[in-house]
């Protein structure tokens, strides 16, 4: 056993409270980020998205910058689920989030929109900025060639809907109005044949 001087004691614990007081930082955005993100497949969930493209367009509100979200729903996959099994259809969702934030900023945001939709939030892009971008999107996922049980490869295309605050800035007034129109511009992607990018305008 070791005897410690008075100041040396005093010096261990200062250590160990701030040892402890990092170990419960680390634990605590442990616990947020988890809160924050879709269990299945790591991006944002849905609340998270909500918070995010409210506070990102009364920015773009306040300052005038521009703004531009883009809704992905990938193709026919619940003939995936169906004939492959969840399972498969799981690990295809996951495949492809992980494909889209190895071509996104840091600063877009990414989230699950709900089953087979993923919302996609550019701050500060233009409609015409973001087109090579979301263009490098839909053909990264149809490059997907996902190998399952054993040599099954499972392929999949995806419908995109964007809209863009800037470019039609009186049509929006609150962040469900820039939903809508990427939803409505995603509906054309789909009656159009699917596999493809289609922009909202007010025409």
């Amino acid at each position: 056993m070791t005897i410690h001087h008075p100041c040396e004691v005093a010096g261990i614990l200062a250590e160990a409270k701030e040892l402890l007081m990092i170990h419960d930082l680390s634990r605590m955005k442990d616990l947020e980020d988890k809160s924050q993100r879709d269990g299945l497949t790591g991006a944002y969930n849905r609340t998270y998205f909500d918070e995010t493209l409210r506070r990102e367009f009364n920015l773009a509100m306040q300052y005038n910058l521009p703004l531009t979200i883009a809704i992905i729903d990938l193709d026919h996959f619940k003939s995936v689920n169906d004939t492959y099994g969840h399972v498969a259809g799981d690990s295809l969702l996951a495949t492809v989030v992980k494909t889209l934030f190895d071509q996104i900023r840091q600063d877009d945001t990414l989230s699950r929109y709900g089953g087979e939709e993923f919302a996609l939030i550019l701050p500060g892009t233009t409609l015409a900025a973001s087109r090579t971008l979301i263009s490098r999107l839909k053909d990264s996922i149809a490059a997907i060639a996902y190998k399952f049980d054993g040599g099954i490869t499972i392929q999949i295309t995806a419908s995109i809907g964007v809209a863009s605050y800037y470019e039609n800035a009186t049509h929006f007034q609150e962040p469900k109005d820039l939903i809508k129109a990427a939803d409505y511009a995603l509906y054309a992607a789909k009656h159009a044949g699917r596999n493809q990018i289609m922009e909202w305008s007010a025409s």
